[in-house]
């Protein structure tokens, strides 16, 4: 009776140490706080309920990256990456920029110019704006109409047009661009003085041309037409070749005779050629008829059927060989079936197949890809049909080609501006007009 006595306290003693543990461990887990979203798999989730992140992880949850090598700009505890002093823009700092006394940085680093200092980002060159002229972005003082000099822009021009038929010189005087004459170059002469056959306009610098001369400069003599000036009635006479264009209906040189169809559908069946003049067919070899529509019975090609093929004498009908066709074998098969897969039209003179739009390759399979520009790069490229992209002509730029590319003549032109006494009229109106197309 009493081992048993002793086996019940010893059991009641063992549940008590179990009990008390079990009740520890519930105490010291109620007071365990739980991390934002498990410190996202990127740190240790700490017992105050706040996560200790690792490098280069950040943030309330360890969510947020940030890397820094200490150069330009460092972490703060919140991820944030702060840039150093001259480092921008914040987050990045990859621009340097330091403020000066004539400008300073933005957020973008940036530096921004105070008023009167150019250009943007170094702002080491002043110049004001006045009446007489405008600052450029370069902080170049670009005189008005009718003020010079360049920069200073303080003395009056004696040019009628300045720009246009003269230059402002530093004394105000008025130097005339070519054509141009007179104390205010308000005058302008013609082209080669009219070559002594006509009258010179000195206000619009064009000739009035005496009877028989054409051309700007009135160089040219006309020439007579046959059938003169109108070809016969039924045509448009070109003066400076003296030939005649006819209009639909009428042939010769001198556009008098009507044009006589020939038979055969006016085309000699397709077989020959016609001489509208005269209404009759030549007809090629291998036809015979008026009308070209009737065969031979001596095979086409030379009679051996161009040398691809077997003739039949008794048809005059040839069997071509593989790879050949028409009905002298004289034309090649196309890929694709002979029918250049069904999306094209086949040149059996080659072989080669000429593809319906939409379709590529040599056997017209492909799906053709668009290039911008309407499909051909706006005139001024090469369609790659394969990945729809162009390759510009020189002289031009843009994915469809369809921009002039005037960088070269806008180098020039500041480059010739830049010198107060050049004549700068002839790159200036190339560079416009590039601009204006």
């Amino acid at each position: 009776m009493n081992n048993y006595k002793y086996l019940y306290i010893a059991i009641a003693v063992v549940c008590i140490g179990i009990l008390s543990w079990i009740i520890y461990i519930l105490v010291n887990n109620s007071t365990t706080k739980l991390c934002p979203n498990n410190c996202s798999g990127k740190g240790i989730c700490k017992k105050d309920g706040t996560c200790d992140c690792r490098k280069p992880w950040y943030g309330k949850d360890c969510s947020k990256i940030c890397e820094d090598d200490g150069k330009n700009g460092l972490c703060d505890s919140t991820g944030n990456l702060v840039c150093k002093q001259g480092f921008y823009p914040e987050g990045i700092c990859n621009i340097i920029c330091q403020d000066t006394e004539n400008g300073k940085c933005d957020s973008n680093g940036n530096l921004v110019c105070n008023k009167g200092f150019y250009p943007k980002g170094i702002c080491n060159v002043k110049c004001q704006d006045g009446e007489n002229g405008t600052c450029t972005p370069d902080g170049l003082l670009v005189c008005n109409k009718g003020f010079s000099p360049e920069g200073k822009c303080n003395i009056k021009c004696s040019c009628k047009s300045p720009g246009i038929n003269g230059i402002c010189l530093e004394d105000g005087s008025c130097m005339c661009n070519t054509r141009y004459y007179g104390p205010d170059c308000g005058n302008k002469s013609c082209l080669n003085d009219c070559s002594g056959h006509g009258t010179c306009d000195i206000v619009q610098g064009e000739c009035t041309c005496d009877y028989g001369y054409i051309g700007a400069d009135c160089s040219i003599a006309k020439k007579v037409c046959p059938g003169g000036e109108n070809c016969s009635g039924h045509g448009t006479c070109n003066l400076v070749t003296g030939e005649c264009s006819c209009n639909k209906g009428y042939v010769g040189n001198d556009c008098s005779k009507n044009e006589i169809i020939c038979p055969g559908g006016g085309n000699c069946s397709g077989n020959g050629t016609c001489d509208n003049t005269t209404g009759k067919c030549s007809c090629n070899k291998g036809y015979i008829g008026n009308d070209c529509s009737k065969t031979e019975k001596i095979c086409p090609g030379g009679g051996n059927c161009s040398g691809n093929g077997t003739c039949n004498n008794t048809t005059g009908e040839c069997s071509c060989n593989k790879g050949y066709i028409d009905n002298d074998c004289s034309k090649k098969a196309c890929p694709g079936g002979g029918n250049c897969s069904g999306n094209g039209t086949c040149n059996n003179t080659t072989g080669e197949c000429s593809c319906n739009k939409g379709y590529i390759d040599n056997d017209c399979s492909k799906t053709e890809k668009i290039c911008p520009g309407g499909g051909n790069c706006s005139g001024n490229g090469t369609c790659n049909n394969t990945t729809g992209e162009c390759i510009c002509n020189t002289g031009y730029i843009g994915n469809d080609c369809k921009t002039k590319d005037c960088r070269e003549l806008q180098s020039q032109a500041d480059k010739c501006n830049s010198y107060p006494h050049a004549n700068c009229d002839s790159i200036n109106a190339r560079l416009a007009d590039c601009l204006k197309s």
